[in-house]
């Protein structure tokens, strides 16, 4: 993520903060999409730059820079929900389960598509450049942007709220232009890369 990307939905994010104003919330549902935003951005920040193997060293070391800075949007996002106040039966209801459902299936891939590509660099070494295969990588050039954005997706639908279609969208704005350039460096590199294989999302774009 581009630090200008963060810093505009840091600064929506405190808008919608100021400007929300709702009635009554469930603690425990709160406590949860708290938890869960706050771990998940402390581990893509600090945990997962060392658990890949970059060309560049400076690249793990960059992304918890980065990480501070998103650590912080996640603080901004869970106030948001703090306030915000859910009936007991909004855990049955379909946006929740789907939400969720979306949520778990894109940090599947998401990890997976991670596990791909730390291992292809094991193998082949960090200085070496293969194209990857396998999995989902058959369909597209990222499937780990792929499975965040349906993370993000996902938790936009689970918790309905304007704060998470934010944070959707400025993964879009992040993971579309970032999947194309990898895509197009993939195809810069290698001549006989699949032509059918997509960007970002399979058989679309």
């Amino acid at each position: 993520m581009t630090d200008f990307g963060v810093s505009c939905s840091f600064l929506v994010c405190v808008f919608i903060t100021i400007e929300a104003k709702v009635l009554s919330t469930m603690w425990w549902t709160f406590s949860l999409r708290k938890q869960t935003r706050l771990y998940y951005s402390l581990f893509r920040g600090f945990i997962h730059p060392f658990l890949m193997l970059y060309s560049s060293p400076t690249v793990a070391l960059g992304i918890p820079v980065t990480g501070l800075t998103l650590a912080l949007f996640a603080f901004l996002h869970a106030q948001f929900f703090e306030m915000t106040f859910y009936d007991k039966s909004y855990a049955l209801d379909f946006r929740f389960i789907f939400g969720a459902f979306m949520f778990a299936c894109g940090f599947v891939i998401n990890r997976m598509a991670d596990y791909k590509l730390r291992e292809l660099r094991l193998k082949s070494g960090v200085k070496k450049y293969f194209i990857p295969r396998g999995f989902l990588f058959e369909w597209v050039s990222c499937p780990n942007y792929f499975g965040e954005m349906i993370q993000w997706l996902g938790w936009a639908i689970a918790t309905w709220s304007p704060c998470g279609f934010v944070y959707f969208l400025f993964t879009l704005s992040t993971f579309v232009p970032r999947s194309r350039h990898t895509h197009l460096w993939y195809k810069e590199k290698f001549k006989n890369y699949p032509e059918d294989r997509k960007a970002l999302i399979p058989y679309i774009y």
